[in-house]
């Protein structure tokens, strides 16, 4: 974020926000269809790190654009703003996720069931021990919820990458000129 800071005044902020958002969908992509029930912190590693950077050049650009195409007495207002219109879309966003992981784990949960039954030869053969029903069912629940929070993963993907697209499509910004540098003309 630091490095994000000082480049955000310099670089046009919709660039910086365009692949902010690209590196995010690209990270989401990774963490899904890596994702397994017994998948560890490991697997995550490169792209956690690249979704840490997508997102450090979400945020801060998006403060610097807008603080800086206000009045700088409007800056506090604009700030608050900002800050608002964050932790509401996140409220939002992750009541939404967590809709779609529930929806989707039923539904996978739904379709494994009906494979995963005691009469498939196939199943009895590639998961040791599930004949115990107990563990058959804790192997089904495992794969439904693995499986329910990739879908809800991939749902971001076409989120951010057509956020990407809206930020390239915006106008370049304008920045207001201070009082105190008018009066000086």
């Amino acid at each position: 974020t630091p490095f994000v800071a000082r480049f955000a005044t310099r670089i046009d902020t919709r660039l910086i926000l365009a692949t902010g958002f690209l590196l995010s969908a690209l990270s989401f992509v990774a963490i899904a269809a890596r994702m397994t029930p017994v998948s560890d912190f490991g697997t995550f590693q490169i792209a956690l790190v690249i979704s840490g950077i997508g997102q450090s050049m979400l945020l801060v650009p998006l403060l610097v654009s807008v603080i800086g195409t206000v009045a700088p007495l409007d800056s506090p207002k604009a700030s608050s703003f900002i800050s608002l219109s964050v932790q509401l879309g996140g409220s939002i966003a992750s009541t939404l996720l967590v809709t779609i992981f529930d929806r989707r784990t039923y539904f996978h949960s739904d379709i494994y069931r009906g494979f995963a039954t005691l009469a498939n030869p196939t199943l009895m053969r590639l998961l040791p021990g599930a004949a115990d029903p107990a563990r058959l069912g804790r192997a089904i629940a495992a794969q439904a919820t693995n499986a329910g929070f990739a879908d809800s993963i991939y749902v971001l993907v076409p989120l951010a990458v057509g956020a990407a697209c809206f930020v390239v499509l915006l106008r370049p910004r304008k920045h207001v000129v201070a009082p105190a540098a008018i009066a000086a003309e």
